[in-house]
């Protein structure tokens, strides 16, 4: 049986999600704090546990003339090690694309954990949709910043009003909502993360970023009239650190060379807008703060 999952369920789906991912309870005991599971989970159930889980988490894709189409981020697809080869979790995803389909959502997007991945989900109707451009950049190659400039802690309003300001008007991109974007900024602390404002005069930034010692991820870098180049120079004033390792749109305007991969994937539910939005468009679409 499939149906949405209920409290009673918790330390089940405790189980099941450490069983088949090895994150720690800490961490999903935040995700079952910060998500009702009895909204957003849906759960296979045998006798009277759940062997298999997906998650739908609220998302809106916005199109460069501005429309936006209502979706859901597929999040920790598992299935019970025990129950796997039997079909359950294309069964789970088949009574996911009803539900949604039902429910006027235009398109699903997830984010395969592991690159093989990419091939089963294709077999079941998703396409590579979302690709990401990411650089490895050594100290030597971050020009120095000379200007005066702030670096703060952003508020969850202002990373959102500078993604919109960086990302609108793309073919696609992926806008978090409010309460989306406030559990990436959690889950970024709760990781010893930071989310980032930068300023120098009327130019802003914000970036998500992961301290390593030596390596800095910059896991979103989002731009409001800064230049990638300066808001790295930001940045090294703050880490100096030997190496920074960025995700950004794939036809950002930068002096470093992008390498282009695909990073999540997406099942279409209403054709007739995948057309309209896809037609005569070239760029690749924007989706970053995937839940990997």
């Amino acid at each position: 049986m499939i149906r949405f999952a209920d409290e009673t369920m918790r330390d089940n789906i405790k189980d099941l999600w450490h069983d088949c991912f090895g994150d720690s309870n800490e961490y999903v005991a935040f995700f079952l704090d910060h998500y009702n599971i009895s909204q957003h989970m849906l759960v296979f159930i045998d006798g009277d546990k759940p062997v298999s889980m997906l998650s739908l988490l609220p998302m809106s894709v916005v199109t460069k003339d501005g429309m936006t189409l209502n979706g859901r981020y597929i999040y920790a697809v598992a299935t019970d090690p025990r129950y796997r080869g039997r079909g359950i979790s294309t069964k789970l995803l088949e009574y996911t694309h009803d539900y949604l389909r039902k429910n006027g959502v235009r398109l699903s997007v997830l984010s395969p954990a592991k690159g093989e991945l990419f091939n089963f989900y294709q077999k079941r109707g998703f396409e590579s949709e979302f690709f990401i451009g990411s650089a490895l950049l050594d100290e030597s190659h971050i020009p120095p910043f000379t200007d005066s400039f702030c670096i703060s802690e952003a508020s969850q309003e202002e990373f959102s009003q500078i993604r919109e300001a960086a990302f609108a008007g793309r073919f696609m991109f992926v806008r978090w909502g409010g309460e989306a974007l406030a559990y990436r900024m959690a889950e970024t602390a709760m990781l010893g993360g930071e989310t980032l404002l930068l300023s120098a005069h009327d130019r802003r930034a914000v970036a998500v970023c992961h301290n390593e010692g030596d390596l800095i991820r910059v896991r979103e870098l989002a731009l409001d009239g800064m230049s990638p180049e300066d808001a790295l120079g930001i940045l090294h004033e703050k880490y100096h650190a030997r190496e920074y390792a960025l995700r950004l749109p794939m036809n950002m305007d930068c002096s470093f060379p992008l390498e282009r991969s695909p990073l999540a994937m997406a099942y279409w539910y209403d054709m007739q807008y995948k057309q309209m939005v896809r037609e005569g468009e070239q760029q690749d679409p924007y989706i970053n703060l995937v839940l990997d």
